[in-house]
């Protein structure tokens, strides 16, 4: 069981603002300088590890590891852009017939 806590220097209304987290700026995360690193602040791994696989995430370094991780033919390569492309245009076009009909 908890021991008894005295409500000392607060009244019966006022609220308790002890364990209110301090909002940082993005910029005060960053390392100037090193393009993937994070600070850790306040001791806070859970924030940084956050911000640090968003940066991953975003520079694209995982998707070339996994793009570079098998040898894929150059024709193989040029007919999945043609695929591409061709998915693309489709969707472009059912847009535009969309927007003439209605």
């Amino acid at each position: 069981m908890r021991p008894y806590k005295k409500m000392s220097n607060r009244g019966p209304f006022k609220k308790h603002t002890g364990n209110k987290r301090v909002r940082r700026r993005p910029e005060e995360y960053y390392v100037p300088g090193n393009g993937m690193a994070i600070k850790v602040l306040d001791g806070n791994i859970e924030i940084a590890l956050k911000k640090f696989k968003k940066l991953v995430k975003e520079s694209g370094i995982l998707f070339d590891l996994k793009e570079r991780g098998e040898f894929i033919k150059p024709s193989a390569v040029n007919r999945k852009k043609m695929q591409h492309a061709r998915r693309r245009q489709y969707h472009i076009s059912v847009e535009e017939l969309r927007e003439r009909l209605y």
